[in-house]
């Protein structure tokens, strides 16, 4: 009875249903999101730069970035940007960027519902809505940093609808609307005119799309050119086999067609297909036409040098493949439903319609629990307080700041923003011209943990590794005229011309005499000789035998009743010692790791020295980047340094 109350409830309100789940989708998410932005989860530069580039533009600034200088030209040509001003000026902030993303995906199920309605009929419609509003890729793109890419899907589902009307002018533009979102967005319209022709459609839906999507592709990537560092297209850099810009890629590509084959068949490109296929239960391969749509996506995709994965699939990258592959499924039904082409599969599928029903819904749960964000959105604690706030909130809202890569959304909504991996790097993106600090840096908040990351992240790639050992030795220097402000146990404020008396590293003539003396040799360069603790602060003192021939970390493990609670690893002395000068010296390391931000009480306290052989970035279930640390090997024992009382 509840089963046929169900049926009737969708039959006869379908488009209310789905406006239902519109509306639990968009609750659910804009608190998840809002939520990691105000723990600081927003860490992949992207939420950051953008959130810049709407401020700069809504003060007259238009695309004018600091982070990527001089202007998010450079980067894309998006001048949806424009358009979507006027809701930004309602609250200039990283919040209504997140809000605004959550909104146009989840509104992207009404375009969705009425082009499946006309297929496969009402019910069949509000599942196929349902279905996006619970597609892992769909909630990745939305726990992800902030894209403009959902306003291009939500265009793209416009232009589908029109399309399958049989609309020309508001296909049209709903087809313009997506291409100001970015370039690439134009390899999607060039291919509806693919499509037009196997639906044989009249020529002008025929050749209108792909003149309207190769124009605006060259204008776009010519203007991108004009303000990239590099004066060139700069994510050509993507696909180093095919030649250092344009015209050599084309000529490669039309002299030497068989270049592209071992990239494109490549099995992480074939595992990739699978993985965005299951949530569909792979519906989409018994009705191919409309993934030609999305064809030269997957092309762009499989030939670039790290091809398809996961990273694609956790990411605003696969946003513009998900229109293609949901209308082949609704069309794939509709098959079904009609029994047109019968073979083996479809005969099978129809004669066990009930049991195929049931495979794609537990393929759509499935799918939802192991390759988004749903399961990991419990971990977000609106309670959580690691001091960064403490530390934001000291700095004025225009003062001009270099931040590490969780401080920067926050201080997004400003003119003058420094990202501190390119300062310490002392390049921008890709290495194409010097980033250095700039003099009218008034504050410099630093995220200690992301020294750690910047070694995983440049020091093991072939790419940047040379960069980066210059750039480890010209680090101590970048803090010069900067005072300590204030501190955490991770974190710290430094201003400009500030005095103080604290100090992250000291250099003794001689160890304190109040202090717990250990004197343990760790290697033949380093002894640790003792440990004083004065409120939260910890000062370790350690004697320099010799020069530092490694990257030393500090691995905290925090326990009680002998349970580790927590781990920490921070860079020892803060990566601050200059190995060749230091030789014969005692050193005090001060940390304040009685605001380590998890759960007060009192701590057992141990510390390894260690140095890290092998890892990378990866993005965790909430789809905030996380340090992977593959391989590490631990220096000498451990060294017990006492109780510590959190608060």
């Amino acid at each position: 009875m509840k089963g046929k109350h169900l049926n009737n409830l969708i039959s006869q309100h379908g488009l209310g249903v789905v406006i239902g789940a519109v509306i639990i989708y968009v609750t659910i998410f804009a608190i998840s999101t809002l939520t990691k932005y105000y723990q600081h989860g927003y860490n992949a530069l992207d939420l950051a730069i953008i959130n810049q580039v709407f401020f700069t533009s809504s003060v007259g600034h238009w695309f004018a970035s600091s982070i990527h200088p001089p202007t998010y030209l450079g980067d894309h040509f998006s001048p949806l940007i424009l358009i979507l001003l006027p809701f930004y000026w309602l609250y200039r902030g990283p919040q209504t960027l997140l809000i605004l993303q959550t909104l146009t995906l989840a509104a992207a199920a009404i375009p969705i519902y009425l082009i499946a309605k006309k297929i496969v009929g009402n019910n069949w419609a509000v599942a196929f809505a349902i279905f996006w509003l619970a597609n892992p890729f769909v909630e990745n793109i939305n726990m992800f940093e902030f894209s403009l890419m959902p306003f291009a899907i939500m265009a793209i589902w416009l232009a589908i609808y029109f399309f399958e009307s049989n609309l020309f002018l508001p296909f049209l533009a709903a087809s313009i609307v997506a291409l100001m979102s970015r370039e690439d967005v134009a390899l999607v319209i060039i291919m509806f005119g693919a499509y037009a022709w196997l639906k044989k459609r009249k020529i002008n839906w025929r050749l209108t799309p792909i003149l309207l999507g190769l124009g605006y592709l060259a204008l776009a990537i010519t203007i991108s050119g004009v303000f990239a560092a590099s004066h060139q297209y700069k994510f050509l850099i993507y696909y180093p086999w095919l030649g250092n810009n344009i015209p050599t890629a084309i000529t490669n590509l039309l002299t030497k067609p068989w270049l592209p084959l071992s990239y494109l068949f490549r099995i992480n490109n074939f595992i990739f297909l699978l993985g965005l296929l299951m949530p569909l239960f792979f519906l989409p391969l018994f009705y191919l036409p409309p993934l030609i749509i999305a064809l030269l996506i997957f092309l762009q995709l499989f030939l670039s040098t790290s091809g398809g994965g996961d990273i694609i699939l956790q990411t605003h990258y696969v946003s513009l493949l998900l229109p293609a592959v949901f209308l082949a499924a609704i069309y794939a039904v509709s098959n079904f439903k009609k029994n047109v082409s019968p073979n083996a599969s479809t005969t099978l599928i129809n004669k066990h319609w009930p049991l195929a029903v049931v495979g794609l819904t537990t393929a759509v749960i499935y799918g939802s629990i192991t390759l988004g964000p749903m399961t990991s959105l419990a971990q977000l604690n609106t309670n959580r307080n690691d001091g960064t706030n403490k530390l934001l909130a000291a700095i004025p809202p225009q003062a001009v700041v270099a931040a590490s890569y969780k401080m920067l959304p926050a201080l997004a909504s400003r003119e003058k923003l420094y990202s501190l991996n390119y300062i310490f790097l002392g390049k921008q993106q890709f290495l194409q011209t010097a980033y250095t600090l700039p003099a009218d840096t008034e504050y410099i908040i630093i995220d200690w943990p992301d020294l750690v990351t910047y070694q995983l992240q440049y020091g093991f790639h072939p790419f940047y590794q040379d960069q980066y050992a210059t750039a480890l030795k010209k680090w101590p220097s970048l803090l010069n005229g900067f005072g300590l402000l204030d501190q955490t146990a991770t974190s710290a404020l430094f201003q400009k011309n500030h005095f103080t008396s604290e100090h992250l590293v000291e250099k003794l003539t001689a160890l304190p005499q109040k202090m717990t003396t250990q004197n343990i040799k760790i290697n033949d360069e380093l002894t640790f000789r003792g440990v004083t603790q004065t409120d939260k602060k910890m000062s370790l003192f350690w004697q320099i035998n010799k020069p530092l021939s490694k990257i030393y970390r500090l691995e905290f493990t925090f326990s009680q009743s002998a349970k580790k609670i927590s781990q920490l690893i921070m860079p020892w002395a803060y990566d601050l010692i200059n190995s060749e000068s230091e030789s014969n010296k005692i050193i005090q390391t001060n940390y304040w790791l009685g605001a380590a931000g998890f759960a007060s009480g009192t701590y057992d306290l141990v510390a390894t020295l260690l140095t890290i052989d092998g890892g990378g970035i990866e993005l965790n279930g909430l789809r905030s980047a996380q340090d992977v640390i593959d391989k590490k090997t631990v220096i000498g024992p451990e060294l017990k340094l006492g109780s510590i009382t959190v608060e």
